[in-house]
């Protein structure tokens, strides 16, 4: 008698989780991500300093050029994260180095031109506010080299793909394309 008890508990436990789930797939719900959480692991070139405003808020101060590695970089539902530099021409390259994909889901500020690379993928909640002078987020690689290049000469560097024949140029909103891995070539 035990074991059979025992035996419908798992059954309906494991009913339970699979309904729970389903539903939220259904309603198109995600478990909910803690807080935003933008973790810096090292700052390649200048300075990046992320602080905790209060709760809910981050801020990142990055001087021009400067290029860090972040082990995380979501933004839960609610939350914001500013990124401030001196000038809103200066730029600044975040890596994401986390395995899995950046999910921005609250509001993302920032006065200059920011590149997001998560090679793992960037996702965009439907509620998430996106305010910055410039923003360049990608699931394709990009060198540091690749960076310095394009802000060196922006003229005579572009971006290209090394496979497939797309090219991604500048133009007045931005960049946009979709392939495999950048580099910088000399026009």
């Amino acid at each position: 008698m035990e074991r059979v008890r025992n035996s419908l508990k798992r059954y309906y436990w494991g009913r339970l989780i699979t309904y729970f789930l389903t539903c939220c797939l259904i309603l198109n719900m995600s478990l909910p991500v803690a807080l935003a959480e933008v973790v810096l692991d090292q700052a390649i070139e200048g300075v990046i300093d992320v602080s905790l405003l209060n709760v809910g808020t981050q801020n990142i101060f990055a001087s021009d050029r400067a290029i860090g590695h972040f082990s995380d970089f979501d933004i839960a539902t609610g939350d914001t994260v500013n990124c401030v530099q001196t000038l809103g021409t200066d730029s600044a390259l975040f890596g994401v180095t986390a395995g899995g994909p950046t999910e921005i889901l609250g509001r993302f500020n920032a006065n200059s031109n920011i590149y997001l690379i998560n090679t793992a993928g960037i996702l965009f909640g439907a509620d998430s506010e996106i305010h910055v002078n410039r923003l360049i987020a990608s699931g394709l690689d990009m060198d540091n080299a690749v960076f310095k290049a394009v802000l060196d000469d922006p003229v005579n560097n572009k971006m290209e793909f090394l496979s497939g024949n797309c090219v991604v140029e500048a133009s007045a909103k931005g960049y946009m394309a979709m392939a495999s891995i950048l580099s910088a070539i000399r026009s």
